[in-house]
């Protein structure tokens, strides 16, 4: 009698047991998805990232509203008081716009403005693809050089960059002869 009672004890305790266990896990759910609720619904929203008016006109230039982004480009260049770095996209964006609708001397115009106020890697491998366009190749590869040269050493694929650019003086180079 006594292995009977000592038996539904055990029992007892251990039905107690599995109930604490599932009512901690229980709980400790509910804390989480709680945490989880406050965070998504009591905290401010992470920052996108604002769009310029680089960025507008880009998306207009992209859709095929040309004279739009030239629009949107021309009155956010009106602006007093832009940095250079705010110049430079404007001006890179306008190049490519006019560019994209065929435009080319004016989209070197506005290319060469972007460099008066910044060289990069980038933008000189569009004036060079743009001179390549217009027909000048002696232009276009003394754009891919200058390209060369500002390809940042510690890009993973800086050395692709040069390959190609490289790649790109050599066949215009044969081109010309």
């Amino acid at each position: 009698m006594a292995d009977v009672v000592t038996g539904d004890f055990q029992k007892k305790q251990q039905g107690r047991w599995i109930v604490l266990c599932v009512g901690v896990a229980v709980l400790g759910l509910g804390a989480g998805l709680g945490v989880r609720f406050y965070q998504t619904h009591h905290t401010k929203p992470a920052v996108a990232a604002k769009k310029t008016h680089a960025d507008t006109a880009q998306d207009l230039s992209l859709m095929g509203d040309y004279d739009a982004a030239q629009k949107q480009l021309q009155q956010a260049l009106a602006q007093p008081g832009l940095t250079s770095a705010q110049k430079y996209s404007l001006y890179y964006q306008q190049g490519s716009t006019y560019q994209g609708e065929g435009n080319n001397q004016a989209a070197l115009d506005s290319y060469k403005k972007a460099a008066a106020l910044k060289k990069t890697q980038n933008l000189y491998e569009s004036m060079a693809a743009l001179a390549v366009q217009m027909g000048d190749k002696a232009s276009a590869i003394d754009y891919y050089k200058q390209a060369i040269k500002l390809i940042p050493s510690s890009s993973p694929i800086s050395e692709d960059s040069k390959q190609t650019d490289e790649a790109a003086i050599k066949a215009l180079q044969e081109q010309q002869s």
